[in-house]
């Protein structure tokens, strides 16, 4: 078993990376937005930082195929190729 920490918000990440064995941290759209970070992809990268030597999971959202496969170009060209992408099904 994993511990994966799935919130946006940076003070209960860290919180939860000093009391539990982490091993990552997943998103979803729904805790993104409930943040309402005002650039996302600073509030990722600020995550991302708060990983270090963890997983970052990322979920992509969009009403198609292409529209989904866009987003996770944009999210792996801000956050680099070791973040994981979740997509919706």
């Amino acid at each position: 078993m994993i511990w994966m920490i799935d919130t946006a918000n940076l003070a209960a990440i860290r919180q939860a990376l000093d009391i539990f064995p982490v091993e990552g941290i997943t998103q979803i759209g729904r805790a993104l937005k409930a943040e309402m970070p005002l650039d996302y992809f600073a509030h990722l990268l600020k995550i991302k930082e708060l990983c270090a030597g963890r997983t970052l999971h990322v979920q992509v959202a969009g009403d198609s195929c292409d529209a989904m496969l866009a987003q996770a170009d944009e999210i792996r060209g801000a956050l680099g190729n070791e973040v994981y992408l979740k997509v919706p099904v």
